[in-house]
C-alpha cells in the first residue's frame, strides 16, 4: 500500500500538472435541497484563465459571473465576479468586486452600500474567493483549488495546521476566514461546519471534486460534479419566475403563529423548513439529538399568562422551544435561552423537559407547523404530528 504521504503528493502533482494545459475543458456543479435544486453553474478553463457562471435562487434569483487567473503552481492570482439580480440589475454588496494575490497580501475591491472599497489583507497562508464559511456563493470549484492547496500544504511537510483560508467579497470582513479541515486518505475530505458538525467532499484521482455532501450542516445540500449543462434555459426559468413574484424564495423563511390557551395569549416565531421529497424523522431530523424545532434562528415562543405544559409550570414570559426527536422518549424542551441562533442550545438554561405524544398523519405536512390544537401544544411536520397538553396554570 503507498503511503498516505505519496498519495498526497500524487494528488496535488495531478492537480498542479492539469493547470499547465492549454487545451479548453469544462464541468458545473448542481446542488440539491431534496427534489429541489437550488444552485447550478458552469465553469471552463483555458490554460491558466478559469471562468464560469452560478445561478441561485434563494432567497431571490442572482446570476454570478467569475473568472480567476492562476500561475503555473495552480496559486491564485486574480479573481473577480460580477453578480447581478434578475431584472440585470448589478448587486453591489458583498459579491460583486476583485481580488489580486501578491505572495502573503490580497488586494480586495469590495462594495460596502454601493461605493467601492480597495484593502490590502494580510494572508500569510492564501486564500481563495468565497462569501464567507461555509457558505453556497460562488464556485464549488474554489473548495478543489482550496483542497488542493492544503494537499500541497501537508505533503511539503507543514501538516500543524490543517485549516482552509477564504476570502469574501465583503467589505466589513478583516481577515480571510480560517476552518479546519480533515484530509482523509487520497480522495475525500471534511470542512468544519461552525465547529458543530462537518461538510465532506470526494475527489477523483486527478483531484478533482466530484461530490460534496453538506447533509449534515443546516444547508443540507447534496452536491455532484456535472460534465456540462446549458445555463440560459434555466437562468430565463429563474428570473423570469423570480420577476412574476414566483421565485423560489427563502429555503426556511420566518414566520410566526398566534393561539390562545383559555385567555392566555401564545405566539410562535420560527422558520418553517419544508420536506422537499426527503425523509425527515430520523434522517433529517436525526433520532436522539437535540434539534432545533425549526432552522436558523431558534424558534422562540412567549405566553402573557402562566401556563402548565405536559405537567411543567412555565411562568408567563419568552423562551426558546428546542425538540429532542426520539422514537421511544421524545421531548419538547422549554429554554429561558433567547436571542440565539439555533445551533446555540445549552442544557444549562433549560427550565423544562416535557414528554411529546406522536402520531402518524395521513396526510404529508409540507412545511413544518406549530400551533395548539385541541388542548395541546402541536409540532406538524412530514408524516407525523407530535402533541403536548397545554394549559392556563390555576
Amino acid at each position: 500500500m503507498p503511503s498516505r504521504r505519496r498519495l498526497f503528493v500524487a494528488c496535488v502533482g495531478l492537480v498542479s500538472s492539469s493547470l499547465a494545459g492549454a487545451q479548453t475543458t469544462r464541468g458545473g456543479f448542481i446542488a440539491r435541497l431534496g427534489a429541489d435544486t437550488v444552485h447550478i453553474e458552469r465553469f471552463e478553463r483555458t490554460g491558466n484563465r478559469f471562468s464560469g457562471t452560478v445561478l441561485q435562487r434563494t432567497p431571490t434569483y442572482r446570476a454570478v459571473r467569475w473568472t480567476m487567473t492562476v500561475d503555473d503552481a495552480g496559486k491564485p492570482t486574480r479573481y473577480e465576479t460580477n453578480v447581478v439580480d434578475a431584472a440585470g440589475n448589478p448587486m453591489l454588496n458583498g459579491v460583486t468586486g476583485s481580488m489580486e494575490f501578491a505572495r502573503d497580501t490580497i488586494v480586495r475591491t469590495a462594495y460596502r452600500n454601493g461605493q467601492a472599497e480597495t484593502q490590502r489583507i494580510y494572508a500569510p497562508n492564501g486564500a481563495f474567493p468565497s462569501p464567507g464559511l461555509p457558505y453556497v456563493g460562488v464556485s464549488y470549484l474554489s473548495y478543489e483549488w482550496s483542497f488542493a492547496a492544503l494537499r500541497r500544504r501537508l505533503a511539503a511537510g507543514s501538516a500543524a495546521d490543517t485549516s482552509l483560508y477564504q476570502l469574501a467579497l465583503v467589505a466589513m470582513q478583516p481577515a480571510p476566514a480560517k476552518t479546519r479541515a480533515w484530509v482523509v486518505g487520497s480522495d475525500s475530505a471534511e470542512l468544519s461546519y461552525f465547529g458543530v458538525a462537518k461538510s465532506g467532499y470526494r475527489f477523483d484521482g486527478e483531484g478533482r471534486l466530484v461530490r460534496s455532501d453538506w447533509t449534515g450542516t443546516t444547508y443540507r445540500y447534496r452536491v455532484e460534479r456535472l460534465a456540462d449543462v446549458n445555463l440560459e434555459p434555466i437562468a430565463k426559468a429563474w428570473s423570469d419566475a423570480e420577476q412574476r413574484k414566483q421565485g423560489f424564495g427563502a429555503l426556511s423563511p420566518r414566520d410566526s403563529a398566534k393561539a390562545m390557551v383559555g385567555s392566555a395569549h401564545l405566539t410562535f416565531d420560527y422558520s418553517r423548513p419544508s420536506v422537499r421529497g426527503r425523509r425527515i424523522w430520523g434522517d433529517i431530523v436525526p433520532w436522539d439529538r437535540v434539534w432545533r424545532l425549526g432552522a436558523d434562528v431558534a424558534t422562540h415562543f412567549t405566553s402573557d399568562a402562566d401556563l402548565v405544559i405536559g405537567g411543567a409550570t412555565v411562568p408567563a414570559g419568552r423562551y426558546t422551544l428546542w425538540m429532542l426527536p426520539s422514537e421511544t422518549a421524545p421531548k419538547l424542551i422549554v429554554s429561558r435561552l433567547v436571542n440565539v441562533f439555533g445551533t446555540s442550545y445549552n442544557p444549562a438554561h433549560d427550565l423544562a423537559r416535557v414528554a411529546l405524544t406522536r402520531r402518524s398523519s395521513p396526510q404529508v405536512t409540507e412545511r413544518l407547523t406549530l400551533g395548539v390544537q385541541d388542548g395541546a401544544l402541536t409540532v406538524a411536520w412530514a408524516d407525523a404530528v407530535w402533541s403536548v397538553p397545554v394549559a392556563v396554570k390555576d
